[in-house]
């Protein structure tokens, strides 16, 4: 399973003119004209595991991702409870998405270098398109700007 980065990297190779992936396949080449939808299956663990993450099933999360850590570093898609639908999203994304710090807290320890080579380089990335919006809900006083117009 491709992880985020690698997906876009390839979905933008596919737009360019003469490289490549225009020689693969047809049918191939159209499971990433159609932004890798094709190729994400909810059935997939990191299907079932994206969806025990949405749902808050922490209990269920904790055990894929003991028996397959580097489920952290894959990518995938999932609907939320309220019908929401998130694409290309890692498990660490998710939580911090869904706002479920507890979930968050379970799942960065799979990060550790002895578990993923780079792993601390990689949680930070995950976590860096989020940290923004985390303290701006932290602090109150951003929150009612936001909230009150001047």
């Amino acid at each position: 399973m491709l992880n985020r980065e690698q997906l876009i990297t390839l979905f933008g190779l596919c737009k360019r003119n003469g490289n490549p992936i225009n020689r693969w396949p047809k049918d191939i080449r159209q499971l990433f004209a159609t932004k890798g939808s094709a190729t994400f299956d909810p059935q997939s663990d990191i299907g079932k595991l994206l969806h025990h993450i949405a749902y808050g099933n922490l209990a269920a999360a904790e055990v894929m991702l003991k028996a397959d850590p580097r489920l952290v570093l894959q990518a995938g898609h999932t609907v939320t409870p309220s019908g929401l639908k998130v694409l290309h999203t890692t498990p660490l994304e998710c939580a911090l998405g869904a706002g479920d710090p507890k979930m968050a807290k379970m799942i960065a320890p799979y990060f550790d270098s002895k578990k993923i080579n780079g792993g601390a380089e990689v949680r930070e990335k995950q976590y860096a398109r989020y940290r923004q919006h985390i303290e701006d809900m932290l602090n109150p006083e951003k929150i009612l700007l936001m909230i009150l117009p001047c």
